[in-house]
């Protein structure tokens, strides 16, 4: 048995075993405190979790989550196809030229075209197939393309229903002078069509900021006492009853309350005193101190905060929100005004929204030198790990005979392989500090840099290096004589990327098996949401944080799935051995992602319209040219003496000139449709409307029961959606699966034409973000909805299509959180049965008054003397902000 099928079976074994006794961390959905993220309870078998993930659908996984899970699965299935097609044409075509060509060859290049003599005329199969499998890829790519325009546009429209402040709004930066004054920008845009709603410069709240985080460490220090409290009082009244049957409260004394030593300094600087203080007491007065600091603040100073560089734009039509942002606002070439479109209220980072231009870009500066310095320290690892991790080159360093060690050669591949993929699963933590550091708007930009930045190391480190050092050694002697030896270095170029078949070959067999296994029982998940609660996490808020589903870490999981199908495209005519287990590869991610798409992963954090496939695009453009040019390489070290061989070269030159023609051709025409609506769309005609109507769930999901895989309709419209969404075949129907849209009722217009009404719920602004990670209480009286409806002058008529939208007020929505926030704090502590804690609790409520109050529902303390959350609560009574 191999090192990595023990680990891959051990993974496995402890996965069937965790999942039914650690929901929290393989299922957190089925309990979630969001009713409409809820989905059906699996059982507790072994391998009962396994049919019910296979009958998941993506069709289910798009209505359900969002466009980026669907895209990723779609990926996935065209590789998990394309693998499977190469599977079975390179075993049957190529696998036998390469055997015959040299038989009395022993190890793994018997398989590989290393195993051909140079300039042999086998290669033209091995030519052709490449050639074949490029196009291919190609034609995907554009037909996936093609779709993804689609979906995204109607995801776009979507918006406006179900996220009109996002759909409608755009974030700028950069501002200065008199495009800081609201009435100046409001003038500039109001030529766009539907003019602007509201416009809205960023307040500086750093202050406000800073009073808030400091008030979340009170409040989070007086819950974890009243809880610690509470439980002791639960405890001692177990025990009195234990001892003396059925007590009454009246009969039992409370524990004492908890106290700490508090130092004062004295009228000398050199001295301090000390007291011993009531701790429940000292943190509930310096909580209420700070509430009315925050009232104060609010009360006498927000008038005073200064305008930062950036604004919030709303406009009364979509369409406006998508010119704004591709147009020039100012003639001055000074002025520096990144404009931002579709961004989420909870993405935003606050603190670097308004970070002046040049120190951005000083920051850029500072953090690429930093990388510059990864890269290289990376790849000094990477190459010392492949050369020094040689069996054979250990054994000849010192001079120990092979006979002696047999067992070592067993270890030859898989050490480099699995050193390496420990290698690249530290990086992404070093990427994230950088980009972080350069300032980014958004928290989806940061994992967009992340995603791209990490997909090159990962071809720098372990795709081009070890390539090169694996014939280290041979290297140094060829290329100290390059310029009069130049024949020999090309004719090294061959036997560097053919010989390194068998690293990769292991490298992938070592993903396929221990990383689906290790990916599927989720190590860091595991640490963090199930011991790191049990042992550090007391009050109710901080079980509840640990409770929360869990989001997708897409910015890293993507580009390790790329480097995956660039070593297979790579290799796939030179070691057709590596085809099957490519396909293998992509096929067990494909279900671990249904299942965790459905089960695990919180779709509110993992959607970003669908632009993850834009990273996955690009990124599979540039995995073509690298195999491109280092086939290239292969097809001019082969031999160009002949008229055959230069024939190749010149094959493998124009593979690589259209491919990247082509990805030019897309960058140019199709990759706006994926960002902008098209401005015929801004008036949506009735077919289109109809359609996507017609395909929405018009069932509160959400709100009355869970969430089901199959959409209850007419027998008309089940024959309708059918044909619409039979898309399991990648090289199948074009047409678009069903999408649903969550509206309430739809009523008819004047023109006979179907718009959605939206439901009252549908209209606050914190309807579905219910987060009590933090203390901020955001009453009703705060985010009262108001209705609106576009003004137009008289004598305009409107268009007997255009949607008259209510939507929350966006002049709250889209300002600092800090500045939204509630002097009013909630203290979340368990109910106490015994009542010990009652007397305290009126004590705290009445000294709190009108600043903070003591709740306890939603919580319990359990027989175990831990604090339990009962997820059958609508926490939803809770509103709370979130995102500061």
């Amino acid at each position: 048995m191999t090192p990595d099928t023990s680990s891959d079976i051990i993974s496995t074994g402890a996965f069937l075993s965790a999942r039914p006794r650690l929901k929290r961390v393989y299922a957190p959905k089925t309990h979630s405190a969001e009713k409409r993220k809820k989905v059906p309870v699996l059982s507790d078998g072994f391998l009962s979790w396994i049919i019910p993930t296979i009958k998941i659908s993506e069709n289910y996984v798009l209505n359900q989550t969002s466009l980026d899970s669907y895209m990723i699965l779609r990926t996935l299935r065209f590789l998990r196809n394309f693998f499977l097609a190469t599977s079975v044409i390179s075993c049957i075509v190529i696998l036998p030229i390469n055997i015959k060509s040299n038989p009395e060859t022993e190890d793994m290049s018997k398989y590989s075209a290393a195993n051909l003599y140079k300039n042999s005329n086998y290669f033209w199969v091995h030519l052709t197939y490449y050639v074949i499998t490029i196009a291919l890829v190609l034609y995907i790519l554009l037909r996936e393309s093609a779709l993804f325009i689609k979906l995204r546009q109607r995801d776009l429209l979507k918006s406006r229903y179900q996220k009109p402040e996002k759909a409608h709004t755009i974030l700028i930066s950069g501002l200065k002078n008199q495009y800081l004054n609201e009435s100046y920008l409001k003038s500039i845009f109001d030529i766009l069509p539907g003019g602007v709603k509201n416009v809205t410069v960023n307040k500086d709240a750093s202050q406000l900021t800073k009073l808030i985080k400091k008030r979340d460490k009170i409040l989070q220090d007086l819950e974890v006492t009243l809880t610690k409290y509470t439980i002791s009082c639960e405890a001692a009244f177990k025990m009195a009853n234990s001892k003396h049957g059925s007590s009454n409260t009246s009969t039992i004394a409370p524990p004492p309350l908890p106290h700490k030593i508090v130092f004062k300094p004295t009228q000398s600087s050199i001295f301090f005193s000390y007291q011993r203080v009531d701790t429940i007491e000292l943190l509930s007065n310096q909580l209420l101190s700070i509430n009315k600091e925050i009232l104060d603040f609010k009360a006498t100073k927000l008038d005073t905060l200064k305008n930062k560089s950036s604004a919030f734009i709303t406009f009364n039509k979509q369409v406006s929100a998508h010119l704004a942002v591709q147009s020039i606002i100012s003639q001055d070439l000074t002025s520096v005004t990144p404009k931002l479109l579709d961004t989420e209220y909870s993405d935003v980072i606050w603190s670097d929204i308004s970070l002046n231009p040049y120190t951005k870009r000083f920051r850029l500066y500072i953090s690429m030198l930093i990388t510059v310095f990864i890269a290289l320290t990376w790849g000094s690892l990477s190459i010392s790990i492949t050369a020094l991790t040689n069996i054979d080159f250990l054994l000849e360093a010192f001079k120990i005979e092979p006979d002696k060690v047999n067992f070592l050669t067993r270890f030859n591949g898989f050490i480099p392989a699995m050193l390496l993929s420990i290698l690249v699963s530290i990086l992404p933590y070093f990427l994230q500090l950088l980009v972080n550091m350069e300032g980014r708007p958004r928290r989806s930009d940061i994992d967009f840099d992340v995603c791209n930045r990490f997909f090159y190391f990962l071809v720098f480190t372990v795709f081009i290096l070890p390539q090169v050092s694996s014939s280290f050694k041979g290297i140094i002697l060829k290329f100290t004589g390059i310029l009069t030896n130049t024949k020999e270095v090309l004719d090294q170029v061959i036997s560097f990327f053919i010989s390194s078949n068998s690293l990769f070959l292991t490298y992938v067999v070592l993903k396929t098996f221990v990383s689906t296994s290790i990916f599927l029982i989720m190590i860091p998940s595991l640490l963090n949401r199930s011991v790191k609660p049990f042992f550090f996490a007391i009050s109710p808020r901080q079980i509840y944080n640990a409770e929360k589903p869990t989001k997708f870490e897409w910015q890293t999981m993507i580009p390790q799935h790329l480097l995956v199908f660039l070593i297979g495209m790579n290799y796939s005519a030179i070691t057709p051995l590596i085809n099957p287990f490519c396909f293998l590869y992509f096929q067990l991610f494909y279900y671990i992602y249904m299942y965790k798409f459905k089960y695990i992963y919180d779709q509110d954090q993992f959607s970003l319209g669908g632009t993850s496939f834009v990273c996955i695009l690009r990124q599979t453009f540039h995995s073509l040219f690298f195999v491109e040019v280092v086939w290239l390489l292969i097809m001019i070290a082969n031999g160009i003496t002949g008229a055959s061989g230069i024939i190749r070269v010149v094959i493998s030159a124009g593979v690589l000139f259209y491919t990247f023609g082509v990805y030019n051709s897309v960058k140019r025409s199709v990759f706006p449709y994926f960002y902008y609506l098209p401005v015929a769309l801004h008036d949506s005609n009735p077919d289109f409307d109809s359609e996507l109507l017609k395909n929405a769930d018009l069932a509160d999901n959400g709100a009355n029961s869970y969430p089901e895989e199959k959409i209850i309709s007419s027998p008309k419209e089940e024959s309708s959606q059918k044909s619409e969404t039979d898309m399991e075949s990648s090289l199948g129907s074009e047409k678009s699966p069903t999408l649903q849209l969550p509206f309430s009722i739809i009523k008819q217009s004047k023109g006979g034409k179907l718009i959605p009404e939206i439901s009252k719920g549908s209209q606050k602004v914190y309807s579905h973000l219910i987060d009590i990670s933090k203390n901020i209480l955001v009453t009703e009286r705060n985010f009262k909805s108001r209705s609106f409806k576009s003004k137009k002058s008289k004598g305009r008529k409107s268009s007997s299509s255009e949607f008259d939208l209510d939507y929350s007020d966006i002049n709250k929505q889209y300002i600092n959180p800090a500045i939204l926030t509630n002097h009013f704090s909630i203290v979340w502590v368990p109910l106490d049965e015994s009542g010990l804690t009652d007397n305290l609790i009126q004590r705290l409520n009445e000294l709190g008054e009108g600043y903070f109050s003591v709740a306890s529902k939603g919580a319990f303390v359990n027989n175990r003397n831990k604090v339990g959350i009962d997820f059958d609560f609508d926490f939803t009574k809770f509103e709370l902000s979130t995102h500061i």
